[in-house]
């Protein structure tokens, strides 16, 4: 090889490696920037959901110590008057108490503050059971996670109504099971079942997809037609002390 030649190869060689060190260097800072966003948006995410938890444990707070001792006692007064024509009004003030307490349930139910997922989970399950139309097993484990039950909550939850407004199911199973590096939570039901593909998600969907990447969770959906639709949420539980470091 000539002298010439050699020159040439080498500062071809000089110049690839720089453009290699500039686009490697590149995708590094491109995939720095991607990640900064994602942390970002799951901070402003969790902000956004623990300021809408907050509120909605206050507004069950006041409905159950303002307003519904309020409504106790005007029942009381309008038993007192007695005639016929009230026996309409405080039936009722006796349906309005069951719906506010149904309210107050709803916005943060009683027994998961004092008592945990578990106990929420029945609690709600045996609601929606003894209502008729759809029947609710479930086999439940303690998950131990504190502040993040209520995500899991509302995840179990929202999966229920889906399956009430659209499934048109008569049996739903609900399982949590914790190991020692993951949380999964698995729901099916025997409904109508759906084409994922032609499919659009709705509110509750797009609800239950959030909570479970705020948790740093994966979240599988398998259904079609005529099959049912069965819901698996895996959360490592790594994740999810991050999440709570995050608080």
């Amino acid at each position: 090889m000539f002298k010439t030649e050699r020159e040439i190869y080498i500062v071809l060689l000089i110049a690839a490696g720089v453009i290699t060190i500039i686009l490697v260097s590149f995708f590094i800072l491109l995939l720095k920037q991607y990640r900064a966003h994602k942390i970002l948006f799951k901070e402003k995410m969790l902000a956004e959901i623990t300021a809408t938890e907050k509120e909605r444990k206050k507004l069950a707070g006041d409905i159950h110590d303002d307003i519904g001792p309020l409504l106790a006692a005007t029942r009381m007064q309008v038993k007192k008057a007695s005639p016929e024509a009230l026996d309409k009004a405080v039936t009722y003030i006796d349906d309005l108490m069951v719906q506010v307490r149904a309210i107050s349930h709803t916005l943060m139910p009683v027994s998961l503050s004092r008592l945990g997922l578990v106990a929420a989970v029945k609690d709600f399950c045996d609601s929606v059971s003894s209502s008729g139309g759809l029947s609710i097993t479930y086999d439940l484990e303690e998950t131990g996670l504190g502040e993040n039950e209520i995500h899991l909550y509302r995840i179990i939850h929202e999966i229920v109504n889906n399956t009430l407004r659209h499934a048109e199911a008569s049996l739903l199973h609900i399982t949590i099971r914790k190991e020692t590096r993951k949380l999964t939570i698995a729901t099916a039901d025997n409904g109508k079942g759906t084409d994922m593909n032609h499919h659009n998600p709705g509110h509750g969907l797009k609800n239950i997809a959030s909570r479970a990447e705020l948790l740093g969770g994966d979240l599988y959906i398998e259904t079609a037609p005529g099959k049912g639709m069965h819901f698996t949420l895996e959360i490592p539980l790594n994740e999810i002390a991050f999440s709570n470091s995050g608080r």
